[in-house]
């Protein structure tokens, strides 16, 4: 660079460290050139301006600062000479970085983007994955309708308290359970719950089934589990027997084997598809297990919370195409005040409620 451009250059690096506009004119090209590289440190507080010439400049030399042109006393503060402009400079620095920083994130987040890949569109449906969803869709309105009911223990003795409420949930899930079987041969699955013989009444086989798919084609078993201490009463307990001799049905329970079959009516599901489907019953005869006398509510809204969740997460269903179908107050039935409301109820928040949240914001997160 030139004389002018490092006399500039000197000048700007004086007023940036140490605010002290000064007159570089007078100094030599050697020295110049010297400060361009490095400008030396001072030591000591509130600096004299001769003291602070002679550490930077050297012996002698006292160059015009911007403020008086006149030849300044050598005992003046440095620090009453100061333009503010160093500060000044030093916060717009900081600016400047923030920015760059901002525009680098910014950078970087869309490289990021760029390079990922993109999301795929939810797949066309089918005619067999829309009877799937339909069929995991009407369980979840079951159990998210009986979930918003399961209340506390009252102040009755649990067993007296119990023994008849939690019949009406039962009977509520004997109609759910069934509904969902006859449901399952819409997708090519049947289903057959029969009880052990033991604390059965001897009587022909036909009388401990609970469920048997109707028809008479070809089975082709697919999975079954065994749901232990499962109320016998599901046999013959319906609405009106409920009604008329609750208290006459006696408390029994023994082991029930559910089977599992494929019609072979339908496209092929892979292994997770079927396995899930199997878990999904299991924790609905689970539910209804529990929704025996004298069961604490807590382990019956468990079972019922876990199926909600299989309802939602069927690999084999898009939970983009679904994401109409979990709106509950579309579905809330016209019966539902018939089922008496506790004060406790009416001031908290039920499960139900707080699926429905956790659903709407899964949704927004995801979609």
């Amino acid at each position: 660079m030139d004389r002018e451009e490092l006399e500039q250059w000197v000048q700007f690096r004086i007023l940036k460290r140490f605010d002290v506009l000064v007159d570089c004119s007078c100094l030599e090209t050697s020295l110049l050139k010297k400060l361009a590289k490095r400008l030396p440190r001072t030591s000591g507080e509130n600096l004299t301006y001769a003291a602070w010439c002679e550490q930077v400049f050297g012996l002698g030399l006292r160059p015009r600062v911007a403020i008086n042109h006149k030849e300044v006393v050598g005992q003046t503060r440095l620090s009453s000479m100061g333009l503010g402009l160093a500060s000044q400079l030093r916060r717009q620095q900081r600016t400047l970085k923030e920015l760059q920083s901002k525009l680098d994130q910014s950078l970087k987040e869309r490289s990021a983007s760029l390079e990922a890949p993109p999301t795929p569109l939810p797949a066309m449906e089918t005619r067999e994955s829309w009877g799937w969803r339909n069929f995991y869709a009407g369980g979840w309105r079951g159990l998210r309708r009986l979930l918003g009911k399961v209340e506390n223990v009252g102040n009755a003795h649990i067993f007296d308290y119990q023994g008849a409420i939690n019949r009406d949930y039962r009977v509520e899930l004997i109609k759910l359970v069934r509904s969902a079987l006859a449901d399952a041969a819409q997708v090519g699955f049947g289903v057959n719950a029969t009880f052990s013989g033991e604390k059965v009444e001897d009587v022909a086989n036909a009388a401990r089934v609970f469920y048997d798919s109707p028809g008479e084609m070809l089975r082709y078993p697919v999975g079954s589990f065994v749901v232990n201490e499962m109320p016998t009463d599901i046999l013959h307990l319906t609405d009106s027997l409920h009604q008329q001799a609750s208290e006459e049905v006696r408390d029994e329970k023994s082991s029930l084997l559910v089977n599992v079959y494929e019609f072979g009516t339908t496209a092929v599901l892979d292994d997770a598809a079927v396995q899930h489907f199997i878990r999904y019953l299991q924790k609905l005869f689970q539910a209804l297990a529990k929704s025996a006398d004298s069961v604490p509510r807590g382990v019956l809204r468990e079972k019922i919370l876990l199926g909600l969740m299989l309802s939602i997460s069927a690999p084999n269903c898009s939970l983009e195409l679904s994401q109409a179908d979990l709106n509950w107050h579309a579905w809330r039935s016209p019966y539902d005040d018939d089922w008496s409301i506790s004060e406790e109820q009416k001031f908290d928040l039920d499960s139900g409620s707080i699926v429905d949240m956790f659903i709407a914001k899964l949704s927004r997160q995801r979609f």
